[in-house]
């Protein structure tokens, strides 16, 4: 069937580009993330985004929202979707790129409920693997990770891992992080569950969560739950803390510092994070005095 000009055009520009063709690629074969095909094409989420407004403006694929998640595909209808699909079967079949990014995009997929792997997600493991080198705790507990980096990080360095996970299924959290180590990970399904005597490091993930409301209600949960713990690990995303209350807050870093304060925890350094156009604070503190060179 003959196309219009323009449209032949259109989707050409549109595919004529690596790392858009390795794109289209990927949204023939099945539905993604924007984060997943970033890690496909090992490019971030800024440009890979950019590139699939391209591809969707020229009809190539679609976008969809599943939850609080955007998803692209290949588009199913109309004459550019038709063209693009001829274009992408002409692919020679023994060319492995195409198979390789579809095993990493396959690898960088959420189970339900598992959190995500990204490049801000290795930087706040970085982060966290660096302070608690400085003095490693017998017992960690991580509370609802949003990065499997940290979980991952804490499974590694710390004799004893327990991961409070409500929102996760605990058989694929155990999956990623090795299975049980000797008895020394552990998930749980509430505060409540978890073995809470000799805790000696809390980190508490937001990054990916609600803002200083729902923060200062995890936080004073675990200090009631685990009163014993001393040391404490948090990351809170930037931009929701910008909202923080009913009234905007003079800057980001103030309205994390309230919430510290006020579940007792103090700290003198906050470190803000950046990767991908992600923005997080990192505070790491003590349950009644300051840290020196906390985060």
């Amino acid at each position: 069937m003959h196309q219009p000009m323009t449209t032949v055009l259109r989707v050409l520009r549109a595919l004529g580009e690596p790392t858009r063709l390795r794109l289209a690629s990927l949204c023939l074969a099945d539905e993604w993330s924007v984060g997943e095909l970033a890690e496909a094409v090992d490019q971030s989420e800024p440009r890979v985004s950019r590139h699939l407004r391209v591809l969707a403006e020229a009809g190539v694929v679609m976008r969809t929202r599943r939850g609080q998640r955007v998803c692209y595909r290949a588009a199913t209808d109309g004459a550019a979707a038709e063209l693009s699909r001829a274009v992408l079967a002409r692919l020679e079949a023994g060319d492995a790129s195409p198979a390789r990014d579809l095993a990493a995009a396959r690898r960088a997929t959420d189970p339900a409920g598992l959190p995500r792997r990204s490049r801000l997600g290795r930087s706040l493991a970085t982060a966290l693997r660096a302070w608690a080198a400085a003095e490693p705790p017998a017992h960690a507990l991580l509370v609802e990770p949003a990065r499997i980096e940290l979980a991952e990080v804490l499974a590694a360095s710390v004799p004893r891992l327990t991961v409070v996970a409500a929102r996760s299924r605990a058989r694929d959290l155990l999956r990623a992080l090795g299975g049980e180590r000797n008895g020394g990970s552990r998930i749980v399904a509430s505060l409540a569950q978890a073995d809470r005597a000799s805790v000696g490091l809390v980190v508490v993930d937001h990054s990916d969560g609600p803002g200083a409301g729902a923060l200062a209600a995890t936080l004073a949960s675990v200090r009631a739950g685990v009163p014993a713990a001393r040391a404490f690990w948090i990351a809170a995303r930037y931009d929701v803390l910008e909202g923080a209350g009913d009234k905007v807050v003079a800057h980001p870093i103030a309205a994390l510092r309230a919430v510290l304060n006020a579940a007792g925890l103090t700290t003198d350094r906050l470190k803000p994070l950046e990767a991908d156009g992600e923005h997080v604070l990192v505070a790491a503190g003590r349950a009644g005095h300051a840290v020196e060179g906390a985060a």
